[in-house]
């Protein structure tokens, strides 16, 4: 049949389906089970044909190529684990198939599975109804667990699934399956970036903290230059770092300011306008109770910061901060910028009210008082 510019209808799949059909050798002696089998694959009737090669294998259990011609058959039938198992024993008795075998097992079966599996999970996203988000999200589950049967040694897969069990709140059955992707992509180092910040936000600290020692062990120039992974090489500098940061957040939650702000004084060397980094040091100098310098890194997160309701988080961290430090005048500053954003803040008058108070501006203390007084009333 011709399309409409007179070419053969079809796709590289169709194309590739036939060349590994065609590559199905006539044997000098086959059986006619082996003939039949291939007669049917041609026709594209994959239960006939698998039935064939099954009967044939019975009498020839190590013909290799009908290993590989049972495997494609199950493929077609949607049947993986069957498919895996002739494939794995065609490139057990004959090494030289593995590449035409890939070529079908991993970048039609496999990606087919994964296209479904994220076309769900995605779909699953979007759904508002409770019941049907969980229904998809299990079958994008089972359709991530095909990808795995035909191709184990797709170890992001796990990862994958992970995060699903983690939306469906099912964290033991995700930390397990983090587990498994951990163990199956300790060379790449992208991944490992993903599951560590995974183990990180489900309190697996010393797993967390394991991958990114790694991880910036691995991103030194001498230890990059050996990694021919050209992903790694492109990513490297965010993969160091997410490591460092990550590294950071963590002795913040183990109370070890002093090696956090170590790390953060580094990365702000070399990202001076983050206004995250800055917001995160000031954590690690406000728990230090140093105060001048937690307002000064807010203030800083601040100016570089976008988002107004992050930006009122920093001028809110920066006022308590220099109103700790009692620089009441500078602390009257901080408060006005909040107040610019959030001008019925009651809270927050209450807090500049406090600082007029004590650098004796008797007229602004009660303005600001009666101020948080109204807002504190109409917000409640």
């Amino acid at each position: 049949m011709l399309n409409q510019n007179g070419k053969p209808k079809g796709t590289k799949y169709t194309i590739l389906f036939l060349l590994l059909i065609l590559a199905v050798p006539a044997f000098l002696n086959a059986s006619s089970e082996s003939s039949s089998a291939t007669l049917y694959m041609r026709q594209e009737v994959w239960d006939k044909a698998v039935m064939y090669w099954e009967k044939h294998l019975k009498k020839n259990p190590d013909d290799a190529e009908a290993h590989k011609g049972a495997g494609i058959c199950y493929g077609r039938l949607d049947d993986y684990p069957k498919a895996y198992e002739h494939f794995a024993a065609a490139m057990r008795l004959k090494p030289s198939l593995q590449k035409e075998i890939d070529e079908y097992r991993i970048d039609f079966l496999r990606n087919k599975a994964i296209n479904e599996g994220t076309t769900t999970y995605q779909s699953a996203e979007k759904a508002t109804d409770k019941a049907q988000k969980e229904k998809l999200y299990q079958d994008a589950i089972k359709s991530f667990e095909k990808a795995l049967i035909i191709a184990p040694e797709w170890g992001e897969g796990y990862g994958m699934i992970g995060q699903i069990y983690s939306k469906l709140g099912q964290q033991d059955k995700a930390i397990e399956l983090y587990d498994k992707a951990y163990q199956n992509n300790k060379e790449n180092l992208v991944v490992l970036a993903n599951i560590a910040a995974i183990y990180k936000t489900n309190k697996k600290l010393d797993k967390a903290k394991e991958i990114y020692s790694m991880l910036i062990e691995e991103t030194k120039p001498e230890k990059l230059a050996k990694n021919p992974n050209k992903l790694v090489q492109q990513h490297a500098a965010k993969i160091k770092f997410d490591a460092l940061s990550g590294m950071a957040s963590i002795y913040m939650a183990e109370n070890k300011t002093t090696e956090a702000m170590q790390i953060y004084e580094t990365l702000i060397k070399e990202n001076p306008t983050s206004s995250t980094l800055y917001y995160n040091i000031g954590l690690a100098y406000y728990d230090a109770e140093q105060w001048l310098k937690a307002d000064e890194a807010f203030e800083k997160s601040a100016e570089f910061e976008k988002d107004k309701v992050w930006k009122g988080k920093a001028l809110w961290k920066a006022g308590m901060a220099i109103t700790k430090a009692k620089e009441w005048a500078k602390a009257i500053t901080v408060w006005l910028k909040y107040l610019e954003l959030y001008p019925e803040d009651g809270n927050a008058h209450a807090n500049i009210a406090v600082c007029y108070f004590n650098t004796q501006d008797k007229a602004k203390y009660e303005e600001h008082k009666k101020l948080s007084e109204k807002y504190s009333s109409e917000n409640k």
